[in-house]
């Protein structure tokens, strides 16, 4: 199979943005805006589209690969949001790794802090759902102690 050149160059890019973002990181320098977008924005499509990883086995690794790079640097760039206060732009990236992934635990947690944070306590409690009955269909297990600790901390404190 002939891989499209675009792929190849999204790959690529992403893992050099990867490693940029983290020697920046361990470097204590900012990390410039458009690289946090690109990451973003590479996070909110599938790799590969068009492409059946029931065909070709091998695909459904590399998208798999792929994705937890993109969701670490969103998960990343979500944090560096809420520091800013910018709570609505951090859940509309929440959100769309959702979409991407549903079973991202710590992603739900993190919703339920930034709705917390904008007084939305409907909201943390429909993520806390969600993250349940995700986890329940997914996993067959409920969600880990800390994120139900984090659920009722928050819950508590709006109270």
């Amino acid at each position: 199979i002939t891989l499209p050149c675009q792929f190849e160059m999204d790959t690529k890019r992403l893992w050099k943005l990867n490693c940029l973002i983290q020697q920046n990181q361990r470097d204590k320098k900012e990390v410039p805006e458009p690289w946090w977008l690109e990451v973003a924005e590479m996070s909110r499509k599938l790799f590969m589209e068009g492409f059946s990883g029931e065909r070709y086995h091998w695909i459904g690794a590399e998208r798999h690969k792929i994705g937890v790079i993109c969701e670490n640097l969103c998960e990343l760039y979500c944090e560096k949001l809420c520091e800013e206060g910018n709570y609505d732009e951090a859940i509309s990236l929440c959100c769309d790794i959702l979409k991407q992934d549903p079973r991202i635990e710590s992603i739900y947690c993190r919703l339920m802090r930034c709705y917390a944070k904008l007084g939305r306590r409907h909201k943390v409690m429909e993520q806390y759902a969600d993250c349940c009955r995700v986890m329940e269909m997914e996993f067959e297990a409920p969600p880990s102690p800390q994120t139900t600790a984090l659920y009722h901390s928050l819950i508590q404190a709006m109270s």
